[in-house]
Formats: C-alpha cells, structure tokens, sequence
C-alpha cells in the first residue's frame, strides 16, 4: 500500500491509490490537479473536435470524389448507350 498523503483527504487517497494500478491513479490525480480539471477537459474537448472535423473533411473529400467518378460512369454509359 502506497503511503501517500493528501492534504484534503489523506485517508482516501491510501484507501484509492493502493494496490497494482495506485501509482498510476496517483500521478493521473496529479496530472489532473496541476494542470487544472476546467483546461483538462477543454484540451480533451479540443482533440475531440479536431478529429471529428477531420472526419467530417475526409467523408466531404470522398463523397465530392467518388460523386465525380460516378458523374464520369454514367457520361460513357450514356454516350455508348445512345451512338447512331
């Protein structure tokens, strides 16, 4: 058991942060105090965003492109359906 103290709640954080995953819950805890829980969940926000729009951008791009192949499809279809 980690021996760890905390200022507010001591006896939480040795009853949490003990056992095989405890060091990495601790320094999580740490990670997440310093930098701030308000910016933490604003970068995590901003990440999600950013590969939603990228995923949005490249579902735009394959639809623009396989629309424009499919436009080239039907113009030969057409032309060699009706030559006299």
């Amino acid at each position: 058991m980690l021996n760890l103290v905390d200022s507010f709640s001591g006896r939480w954080v040795r009853m949490v942060f003990s056992g095989r995953w405890g060091l990495l819950l601790y320094e999580a805890h740490l990670v997440v105090y310093m930098i701030g829980l308000r910016e933490l969940l604003g970068l995590l926000g901003g990440m999600a965003w950013g590969i939603l729009y990228s995923l949005l951008l490249v579902d735009v791009l394959a639809h623009l492109l396989h629309g424009s192949l499919d436009y080239g499809l039907s113009q030969q279809e057409c032309s060699s359906k009706f030559v006299y």
